[in-house]
């Protein structure tokens, strides 16, 4: 579509302020704000008290200990009695039994 008279320079566009001038509000300030109204209201309609907030959960170590490489170690080498070999079941048995 093109403009039956279209602006010869810049100045001649019309600007629209879209944004409105908000005021600027802190974050924080705000959402203190929202806490303690829903807390106000949820003690006058039900009679329920919102309590503070609790500590997060800490591990009972320190957190460098998370990064710690843990030892190579080998587990037992336990295999089962196949029958193959020259041992004998007794002699397969008594190796677990020692």
């Amino acid at each position: 579509m093109v403009l039956p008279n279209p602006p010869k320079s810049p100045s001649q566009i019309p600007t629209f302020n879209v944004a409105p001038n908000a005021p600027v509000t802190d974050f924080n300030e705000t959402l203190n704000r929202f806490k303690e109204q829903l807390s106000r209201s949820l003690e006058s309609s039900l009679g329920v008290q919102i309590k503070p907030n609790r500590g997060t959960y800490h591990k009972p170590y320190p957190s460098h200990f998370d990064f710690l490489k843990a030892p190579d170690v080998e587990g037992p080498n336990l295999y089962k009695f196949s029958g193959d070999d020259s041992r004998s079941s007794m002699e397969n048995i008594s190796m677990f039994l020692a």
